[in-house]
This record gives structure tokens, C-alpha cells and sequence, in this order.
């Protein structure tokens, strides 16, 4: 954990002396060769114009002395923020069947230093983050529950694309509800990323049922509840992720609480939460992301996990 957040402090300050250093029109070269993006000569300088924005806004939020937390160049500093939240933000807003847990106060827990997470994943542009974060608590129940290797790969692709009928009601790549893709392992089951490998847009369905089961899904409500849970496994919860396009490490502390994304609760301390994304590991703090502690971007709102 210490090597992790070392390692991504470093690529941060990297990070700073690319946005400083570089001529404007060498950076944004370098930046396209970085992320392999390739555009038409009236796109480039469409995108280009965005990138010198992002990055500016960067710069200029690494300069506060208040923040906890950094900003950085990544695979989405040339979009909009309008052309990021209908892009990458997926779940969908549903109303909540919640069961409640005993409120207690837990000490420090961290699932990844326990073997019970699974590696980073990347869900391109495609709103399947519900998808996502359902697999992420799923592989973590096999691993925890059924004793499953860490390197175990369920299918996301089979939730974008077995889960649209009812009662799921989920949209593909246009969003869909975590909790529900849980009910519908329950129901269905789900298979291997191998035999139903990932393509990030919405196809037939080819392979409904799976051979990876759950009992049931458990919903909570509340920090205390929510951290309590945790204690026994990682757990798939709603987040606002409106802002976090150009987080690269520290804390994040400002959100608002839009639920508009489904990520994995990973780990718990007495000042932050730990969250596995679905953005690959070039993003954040190597593919994760700490929140303050309390219910900042709205995570302690209608959090679940299997059973």
C-alpha cells in the first residue's frame, strides 16, 4: 500500500514538470503518443484546444494550497466535462430497498492487502461502470466465500448484455442500475471474462446463464453500516464521479452527491475510503481513488454486496 501511494505521489510530480516544461504543441504530441490517440487534422485542433484547457485547470488546482488531493494529465484530459459524464458515468438513478446493519466503529481495513481484490479493469467508453462494479463484488465473494485465486475474471459483458430485460432493466453502455446486475448473478449466474470476453459496446446476448453463483444481495444504508460490512467484504456502491476526471492522488474532498457511477469499496481508515475503479490503472493512484471519510460523493448511499 505504502510502495502504491509512493509510486503514484511520484508519477504525480511527473506529472507537474510534463504540464510545466513542455512547449504547448510538443506536449500535446507527447500527450497523444502517452494515451495512442489519433485524430483527423480539424479534430486535432479541436481536441487539442481542449487538452491546453484541462490542462490549465490542472496547473491551476495544484497551485492551491488547501487541497488534499492532486489533478493530473490522463486519457481524459482531451474531452469536455460534458462528453466525460455521458461517457464514463453509468448508473443509474433507482430507488433503494435497504436492509440495515448494526451501527459499529471498525478499525483500519484494507481488502487488497488481504487478497481479496481483483486487478484493475477498464471499461472504455462505454457506461458500464454498474457492470463493473457488480463483477468487483462478485470476484470478491468467489475469492472470500468460495475460495477462488485472486486472478479469478468474471464477464462484465455478460451483464451489459444479458441484464437488459426485465426486472434488471438495465441500458448496456448507456447505464444501468450495480444492485441490479447483483440480482441478476443471483438469478443467472455469471461466467468467466475468457469465455465472454469484454468488447465495450452492447451486443446480443450469447451466454445468459453462468457458473459462478451467489445466494443473494444485501443492501445497507449509512457510513457506520457501510463500514461495518466492509469489515467482511468489499462492497459495490454509488458514487458522484462528476468531478473526479482529473484526479491523479491525495484525498478527494469536494463532490456533490449525484449518484452517476458504480465502483468497489476496497478499504476503510479513520480519515478515508479506498475505491476500486474501472477507469485501468493509468488513472488515479494506479486504477484506485481515496475519498474523506463520511459520505463524500454520495458512497454511503445504498451500498451492496452478495451473499
Amino acid at each position: 500500500m505504502k510502495i502504491a501511494i509512493a509510486l503514484a505521489a511520484a508519477l504525480a510530480i511527473i506529472g507537474l514538470i510534463y504540464t510545466t516544461s513542455i512547449p504547448q504543441q510538443d506536449q500535446f504530441e507527447a500527450y497523444k503518443l502517452q494515451f495512442n490517440k489519433h485524430y483527423s487534422k480539424s479534430e486535432n485542433t479541436y481536441r487539442k484546444s481542449i487538452f491546453l484547457k484541462n490542462v490549465e485547470e490542472i496547473e491551476r488546482h495544484n497551485a492551491l494550497s488547501d487541497k488534499l488531493y492532486k489533478k493530473g494529465i490522463n486519457q481524459f484530459t482531451d474531452i469536455t466535462d460534458e462528453e466525460f459524464k455521458s461517457t464514463y458515468m453509468g448508473e443509474l438513478t433507482r430507488a433503494s430497498n435497504r436492509l440495515i446493519a448494526n451501527e459499529i466503529t471498525v478499525g483500519d481495513v484494507d481488502w487488497r492487502t488481504k487478497g481479496g481484490v481483483t486487478s484493475i479493469k477498464n471499461q472504455g467508453s462505454c457506461g458500464s461502470c454498474w457492470a463493473f462494479a457488480a463483477t468487483a463484488a462478485h470476484e470478491s465473494y468467489q475469492i472470500l466465500t468460495r475460495g477462488e485465486p485472486i486472478t479469478i475474471a468474471l464477464s462484465a459483458q455478460q451483464l451489459v448484455d444479458c441484464s437488459y430485460v426485465s426486472p434488471y432493466e438495465n441500458q448496456g453502455c448507456n447505464g444501468g442500475y450495480g444492485m441490479h446486475a447483483l440480482e441478476y448473478i443471483k438469478d443467472w449466474g455469471q461466467t468467466t471474462e475468457a469465455n465472454y470476453p469484454y468488447k465495450a459496446v452492447t451486443m446480443n446476448c450469447t451466454r445468459p446463464r453462468g457458473e459462478y453463483t451467489m445466494t443473494g444481495v444485501v443492501e445497507v444504508t449509512g457510513c457506520a453500516n457501510m463500514e461495518n460490512s466492509l469489515t467482511t467484504r468489499p462492497l459495490a456502491v454509488r458514487v458522484d464521479a462528476s468531478n473526479w476526471k482529473s484526479y491523479s492522488s491525495g484525498v478527494l474532498t469536494d463532490c456533490q452527491q449525484n449518484l452517476n457511477h458504480a465502483v468497489l469499496l476496497v478499504a476503510s481508515t479513520s480519515t478515508y475510503w479506498v475505491i476500486k475503479n474501472s477507469w485501468g490503472p493509468s488513472w488515479g493512484e494506479q486504477g484506485f481513488i481515496r475519498l474523506l471519510k463520511g459520505n463524500t460523493c454520495g458512497v454511503c448511499t445504498g451500498p451492496s454486496f452478495p451473499f
